[in-house]
């Protein structure tokens, strides 16, 4: 069964449904983030924002992009944005099932990511373990990428894990028909507690 999210989305006014209209699925629905906090004008605006600059106004390759934003939602266990994202972008940035599969255990844990990846994956997860990078990744980060794309890494993570809050206080649900992480199961489990809906989230390794 779908679960329902803590709040239901917007009623649609002529105005909301022209300011959600780029934000739509496949099926026509709107991605459920955006229908619920169109509920505040200032709320959607920022999202509308924010997502403009992560996808269209960043200078991260568009495989990067999605790599951090999948490892970041796998890692707080925003499974409906996990899932947006590995539905409406990896086929683009060239993300197979293995890949999708690799974006829910640690960077360390996968053979199928490039050197420069693996540096991204890792910031990823220091970032959202320890709300920083420390000084032996943020060398060998800077060797690699030039400074406008380290500030977008950093901005990027925490624009997703600002949108894994959101998703996860709200409950929002997983759209149907895209993929979930239960389609991977040999990725671990972030804890022995499952979501609301009956379905696990990734863990690190301990």
């Amino acid at each position: 069964m779908t679960r329902m999210a803590r709040v239901p989305p917007a009623p649609l006014t002529a105005e909301r449904a022209e300011a959600l209209r780029p934000y739509r699925l496949p099926d026509g629905t709107t991605i459920p983030i955006f229908a619920v906090l169109a509920h505040s004008p200032a709320a959607l605006g920022d999202l509308r924002r924010a997502t403009r600059a992560c996808l269209a106004e960043t200078e991260l390759p568009l495989r990067y992009r999605e790599i951090v934003i999948l490892r970041v939602c796998a890692l707080t266990g925003a499974e409906p944005e996990w899932a947006v994202h590995a539905g409406l972008f990896a086929g683009e940035a060239e993300l197979g099932p293995r890949e999708l599969a690799a974006t829910l255990v640690p960077a360390a844990g996968s053979a199928c990511w490039t050197p420069v990846e693996t540096l991204l994956l890792q910031a990823v997860e220091q970032l959202c373990e320890q709300l920083t990078i420390d000084d032996d990744l943020w060398p060998r980060l800077s060797a690699v990428m030039p400074p406008r794309q380290l500030i977008e890494l950093l901005t990027m993570s925490a624009q997703y894990h600002k949108v894994a809050m959101l998703t996860n206080a709200l409950r929002l649900p997983v759209p149907e028909g895209l993929p979930r992480f239960r389609d991977h199961p040999h990725a671990e489990v972030r804890n022995d507690e499952e979501n609301v809906d009956g379905h696990a989230c990734p863990r690190e390794h301990q």
